[in-house]
């Protein structure tokens, strides 16, 4: 069986991509994000080309949905056309701005431009953007949009260091903090804890918030409870208003903690997170990678090619290398596959439940999106963790 699934290229002048819970973001040169269906455009496909083998489906099947299985040993190499993408389009906004990074998270579509960091409210069910207003939450140009739980972004602007943005329950202005003064356009979150990829690799961790199933045994939650409990009547007490209120400021309280450097073992490269599992680069050009779940851990030797890499990242597809020189390639444990010498922009998606197995190369003419088949390998990584779920390892773990 081909490792490659999908090979679907789409006409168009694309900027940037991003897809998110079945809806595909394309943002074009005009400056305008457009949404489209990715089941639709996977049943299109089907309908259009009326493949000679029959488990086509099988392939488009699995597209929609990597936690489906493929059951084909083929590959669909196909094309979209530019109009057939503008029948298949859902909605579009304009934004007026080139972005140096976009993000998407609990349905809020970030960008940077300029003068700023914005976000607008996404529906993943209708694919309709919310154009009633851009809501901005940070006041400089950012390079590496961040997104975590409880509206917190880390934000890296480069020679200004790196900042988390929160826009915190009933506030309108979101508060802003400055986390490192080291020059940074590169960083990941993994949980509580953000990868700052500087000269060398810094680990901030933030404390964690406790959800809402779990927090009553939380001394600060139970402490700040008490404190408002004064001020109730005990049918608020029963209704379980005291609770609601007593966790929104313990929430708060906590997103006004400044983190922690974690300290590290020795000088480390660089560090990114995909799915269940770190990833570290150590100065011998080694990566350290560690299962969250399972505790397995990887020496991986990058064999030198790390001397001159811009961005590395994990997900579904594999592990994909940007090289100063140019190059896009995939590093396994047994090859280095080439991918492309001419791509534009490049993403991959760790945090995604349905669609990790992506990679979309930007091109001159073109988007291509490469979705790949399952391999079970550390450096193939998806996520199986659900919200309530917790880590059997940490970080710590790994480096510290």
């Amino acid at each position: 069986m081909s490792n490659l699934a999908l090979d679907l290229k789409i006409e168009g002048d694309f900027i940037d991509s991003f897809i998110y819970s079945g809806v595909l973001y394309l943002l074009d040169s005009e400056f305008r994000f457009t949404s489209y269906s990715w089941n639709s455009l996977c049943d299109f496909i089907l309908k259009r080309n009326g493949f000679k083998f029959s488990d086509a489906s099988f392939i488009l099947k699995y597209s929609k949905d990597n936690r489906n299985e493929n059951g084909s040993a083929h590959t669909i190499d196909t094309n979209i056309s530019g109009s057939e993408l503008l029948s298949l389009k859902k909605d579009s906004i304009d934004i007026n701005t080139w972005p140096s990074d976009i993000n998407l998270f609990s349905n809020k579509l970030y960008f940077s431009g300029d003068d700023g960091v914005y976000f607008i409210n996404t529906n993943h069910i209708t694919a309709e953007f919310d154009k009633r207003k851009m809501q901005k939450v940070f006041g400089m140009k950012s390079f590496s949009i961040s997104p975590n739980t409880n509206n917190r972004l880390a934000l890296a602007v480069g020679r200004e260091g790196v900042f988390t943005s929160t826009l915190k329950y009933g506030i309108k202005l979101p508060a802003e903090s400055k986390v490192s003064g080291s020059s940074c356009i590169d960083i990941d979150w993994m949980n509580d804890n953000l990868f700052i990829n500087s000269d060398t690799l810094v680990v901030e961790q933030f404390c964690k918030i406790e959800n809402r199933n779990n927090v009553e045994s939380n001394d600060l939650f139970a402490a700040i409870k008490s404190e408002i409990s004064k001020e109730y009547e005990e049918e608020h007490v029963i209704s379980g208003e005291l609770s609601k209120k007593a966790y929104r400021k313990y929430v708060e309280a906590i997103l006004n903690k400044p983190p922690e450097t974690m300290q590290l073992k020795e000088s480390y490269k660089y560090g990114w997170s995909s799915g269940d599992c770190d990833f570290i680069l150590n100065k011998d050009d080694r990566i350290l990678a560690q299962n969250n779940i399972s505790g397995e851990k990887r020496d991986i030797s990058l064999e030198g090619r790390s001397s001159g890499l811009i961005k590395v990242r994990t997900s579904g597809c594999g592990t994909i290398i940007e090289s100063k020189d140019g190059r896009l390639f995939m590093f396994s444990e047994h090859e280095v596959k080439d991918i492309s010498s001419e791509f534009v922009s490049w993403r991959v998606y760790p945090r995604a439940k349905n669609h990790a197995n992506h990679l979309h190369i930007i091109n001159d003419e073109n988007i291509n999106i490469k979705i790949y088949n399952k391999t079970h390998s550390i450096l193939n990584t998806f996520l199986s963790k659900g919200n309530d779920d917790e880590y059997n390892y940490k970080i710590s773990n790994l480096i510290s």
